[in-house]
C-alpha cells in the first residue's frame, strides 16, 4: 500500500533515518505515481539528505506523471531556493502565480527570496504580509507567521489597499 510506505517514510525521516526514509518514500511513488504529496515529500527528504540533484530529478519525474499545478511550482521553487538557485525559484513562483494570481503561498515564497536578496521594498512585502498590497478587513491575521516571528503587526486595521511604491504601515509588537 503506497500510503503505508509514505507514512513509514515520514516517520523514519522524523527519526533521522534518512536512507530508510528515502527508500520508503520512493516506494510510495512507485506504487502510486498519481499522488503529488508523495513526490513532494520524497524531494524534500532528498534535499534534507543533501541530495539536491536527486531532489530536482524527483520533481522532473513528477512532471512526467502529473500535470503541473501551482503546488508543483511552489514546491519546485522551494527546492531550487534551498539549492541556491534563486532565479530558478522566482521563475517557479511566477509560474504558480500565472495559474493563481492570488496564491498567498506563492507570494510568500517569492517574498522570501527577495528578503534573502535584501530587497526590502515592495518585493519583500509578500514575505511579511503573504500577499502584496491589497487586503480586506482582516487586520493582523494577514501578517504571515514569519512576520509575526519578526515581531511585526499591521499598524492599523480596516479595509484598505496599498499601491505599489508606497509603504505598508507595520509596527513592532511589544513583547
Amino acid at each position: 500500500n503506497a500510503g503505508a510506505h509514505h507514512g513509514k517514510g515520514l516517520l523514519l525521516a522524523a527519526k533521522g533515518e534518512g536512507d530508510a526514509a528515502l527508500g520508503e518514500l520512493r516506494k510510495a511513488v512507485e506504487l502510486d505515481a498519481y499522488q503529488p504529496k508523495f513526490y513532494f515529500d520524497a524531494a524534500i527528504a532528498l534535499m534534507k539528505a543533501g541530495k539536491q540533484d536527486d531532489a530536482v530529478a524527483q520533481m522532473t519525474a513528477y512532471e512526467k506523471a502529473l500535470p503541473k499545478d501551482e503546488r508543483y511550482h511552489i514546491k519546485y521553487g522551494d527546492l531550487l531556493r534551498e539549492k541556491g538557485d534563486l532565479e530558478g525559484a522566482v521563475a517557479q513562483y511566477g509560474e504558480a502565480l500565472k495559474m493563481d494570481e492570488i496564491n498567498a503561498d506563492a507570494h510568500y515564497a517569492k517574498g522570501v527570496v527577495h528578503v534573502m536578496r535584501k530587497e526590502w521594498g515592495d518585493a519583500g512585502h509578500a514575505a511579511v504580509l503573504g500577499f502584496p498590497h491589497s487586503w480586506g478587513d482582516v487586520g493582523e491575521s494577514l501578517v504571515t507567521q514569519a512576520g509575526r516571528e519578526w515581531g511585526l503587526e499591521l499598524a492599523d486595521t480596516g479595509v484598505r489597499s496599498v499601491s505599489p511604491g508606497s509603504v505598508t504601515p507595520l509596527r513592532l509588537v511589544k513583547r
